[in-house]
């Protein structure tokens, strides 16, 4: 999902260059002086005036990346570092430190159907907060329509079938067509197989329809693009022919 999708759940980080300059020079000048470098602590904040623990941290993943966002209102922080593990064993490292007005970061380095976690904490030149909440994402492919493929005539039970997404839990559907009064027959509705059999009505004859499927992970949070688009149309049912009962001939004798 792009512009209106996952990315209008956070706040856009700030854009302007010379903010973003100044924010990588002051963060080059405080890093020397940080005796965590490498992390933030594993338990509770340091005493005096280290900054508190970011709050709200979550995340959403599209294709190719995984957004994250977060709040903190700490007024005496320098920036925030950023940890990340794989997959349910992995070990948390240390993903990126960022400048102090950021609040999202988009973690582009990620591999699609693998989950992750990641915390975050803030830092000054005293030390580093306690960790924020932990959460997780995951990239999703999208999947790969296969039939009723474009232009195809199917009969009424139609039957709609993609490929597996690898880590997708469920598959969103959707179907139209270009009949006014029935556009939208499906929206969004979900799957947790590659398939799905359509019971609404059908109109045979000169109704095109269109569908298109998306993957979805509920924990961790993601959701794919949308697949290409695939059209068919219903082909009418043949009823047998009707049977003419011809008057019997009686024979008189």
């Amino acid at each position: 999902m792009r512009a209106g999708g996952w990315r209008s759940v956070f706040s856009a980080k700030p854009s302007e260059d010379n903010l973003m300059l100044r924010q990588v020079m002051r963060v080059s000048l405080i890093l020397p002086l940080l005796p965590l470098v490498v992390g933030c602590p594993v338990s509770g904040g340091r005493t005096g005036s280290a900054p508190s623990a970011p709050t709200g941290l979550r995340a959403a993943g599209d294709k190719e990346a995984i957004l994250l966002g977060w709040t903190d209102d700490s007024p005496d922080r320098d920036g925030f570092m950023i940890e990340r593990k794989a997959g349910r064993g992995g070990t948390w490292v240390l993903l990126t430190h960022v400048g102090p007005d950021w609040h999202t970061y988009e973690d582009s380095t990620v591999t699609p159907g693998i989950a992750y976690d990641y915390r975050v904490c803030a830092y000054n030149a005293t030390g580093a907060s306690g960790y924020s909440n932990e959460t997780g994402g995951m990239a999703l492919e999208a999947p790969a329509l296969l039939s009723p493929y474009t232009s195809q005539v199917v009969r009424a039970r139609v039957k709609l079938r993609w490929t597996a997404v690898n880590g997708a839990e469920a598959y969103l559907i959707d179907l139209w067509s270009d009949e006014p009064g029935t556009n939208r027959l499906l929206d969004d509705q979900a799957a947790t197989a590659t398939r799905y059999t359509i019971t609404t009505p059908l109109t045979a004859g000169g109704v095109t329809y269109f569908w298109r499927v998306r993957a979805a992970s509920l924990k961790p949070g993601g959701i794919s693009d949308y697949s290409r688009v695939f059209s068919f149309t219903v082909k009418p049912e043949r009823r047998p022919p009707r049977r003419h009962v011809g008057a019997r001939r009686v024979h008189l004798r």
